[in-house]
């Protein structure tokens, strides 16, 4: 659902203020506890985490590249990336914000209310998306659990907020130029 919202930069942001706006709101409402500071530890820790999750993709991946065949695991990539293709450096920018409302919300409210499964279903739940890249959003459950253990081991939410909002970063900057290279050997084939 969320890869379908999030498609231009005034969706980025909408996101980013209704979750992130809902977190806050549901933080204080049931008083749930936050630490959220910005230095080096915590810096160090989200470029971990995004790296981490970068690698577990690649490996789901490979895996569903030895299990469905190649061509497979290709498609349900160019499925992603083509939500992805088009978006601006400003929109990426954006994104990085939204993944800190998502974050926000998740983590700070419904992890910190009701704990570290109960954010990574909700986050499952919120990246359900269509057909073609419906196995993302079962995948996003795996991804909220390393979210979650992020902020659980380090008790900073800046540090979910980091590694999340790399990871995006990194992901749409992969999808664009993975796009442009299919559609630039579409061209020089014809």
């Amino acid at each position: 659902m969320l890869f379908l919202l999030k498609r231009g930069v005034l969706s980025e942001l909408a996101v980013a203020l209704v979750l992130g706006g809902l977190g806050w709101w549901g933080m204080a409402t049931f008083a749930v506890p936050v630490a959220l500071h910005l230095d080096a530890p915590a810096l160090a820790w989200g470029v971990a985490g995004a790296l981490a999750l970068a690698a577990w993709t690649l490996l789901v991946q490979a895996g569903f590249a030895a299990l469905r065949g190649r061509s497979h695991a290709e498609s349900l990539t160019v499925a992603l990336a083509r939500h992805f293709e088009r978006a601006s450096p400003l929109q990426m920018a954006c994104a990085f914000a939204a993944a800190g409302g998502e974050e926000l919300f998740f983590r700070g409210f419904v992890q910190g209310a009701w704990g570290l499964l109960a954010g990574s279903l909700a986050f499952m739940l919120a990246h359900i998306g269509p057909r073609d890249i419906r196995v993302i959003g079962y995948w996003s459950v795996a991804q909220g659990l390393g979210l979650g253990l992020l902020y659980q081991a380090t008790g900073n939410l800046a540090v979910p907020i980091l590694a999340h909002g790399l990871f995006d970063l990194g992901a749409m900057a992969y999808f664009r130029q993975l796009m442009a290279r299919r559609r630039g050997a579409c061209a020089s084939s014809s």
